[in-house]
């Protein structure tokens, strides 16, 4: 039962993570959950990618250094630039009214990436605790941080200079993402430990916490507040 516990825990909570930073749009809920859903195709259309580019095989079973190379080139670009147009999905037709906005989709589309992604592997009663909380603590928010990179971009889009900074996020995310999978694969390229793997993960999360809360905008001062009631 932990599995699916974690499951649907670290999704709410992140889910709660794109309300809150939304609060103040009107539609954030409807914005937020249909990101989440999109999120979800993000991962089956990456996951198609990565097969029709690996020809089936995986960056477990190549050497260390093609692994590495496929990983950073591949891997985690293809899985940012999936999300990141499917958090477009949701952009209305005149674009994000505020940076927060166009941030809270990228969150909440990162978050059903995760789900979909962890699905198979939380409901198997056979996946390790360890594993199950690794999973849930530092995959999940890996995705959920690392789109700050190119949904604050994203809400100036039609701006000069914005498809070019939005791309610039992606590749960056993609890299940083290739990196944190990196480790995934160490025991797999070196005969390590999964504890060993997961020591430069936890540095990789640690550092992105406090750059996407600086590079996250404040609150707009020129929306109302939610609890503002509507003029008579």
């Amino acid at each position: 039962m932990l599995g699916p516990v974690l499951l649907i825990l670290k999704s709410l909570f992140w889910l709660g993570v794109a309300l809150w930073i939304g609060r103040q749009s009107e539609d954030r809920r409807s914005v937020s959950f249909r990101a989440f859903g999109w999120g979800c195709l993000a991962f089956l259309l990456s996951l198609m990618t990565q097969k029709l580019l690996f020809l089936g095989s995986a960056p477990a079973s190549m050497s260390a250094p093609a692994g590495v190379l496929a990983v950073l080139l591949v891997v985690g670009p293809s899985e940012e630039f999936w999300k990141s147009l499917m958090a477009f999905a949701v952009r209305p037709r005149a674009g994000f009214s505020t940076p927060r906005q166009s941030v809270m989709a990228g969150v909440a589309a990162a978050a059903g990436y995760a789900f979909f992604e962890h699905l198979g592997r939380f409901l198997d009663p056979a996946t390790p605790v360890f594993v199950l909380v690794s999973k849930s603590f530092l995959g999940t928010s890996l995705h959920a941080l690392l789109s700050i990179f190119w949904s604050l971009p994203a809400w100036d889009l039609d701006e000069p200079g914005g498809r070019t900074s939005w791309l610039w996020g992606v590749a960056l995310a993609g890299v940083i993402h290739g990196l944190y999978n990196c480790g995934s694969f160490l025991p797999a390229w070196t005969g390590g430990t999964l504890w060993l793997a997961t020591a430069p993960q936890v540095l990789i999360v640690a550092c992105l916490l406090p750059c996407f809360l600086n590079r996250l905008p404040a609150p707009s001062v020129s929306e109302p507040p939610e609890s503002t009631a509507p003029a008579a």
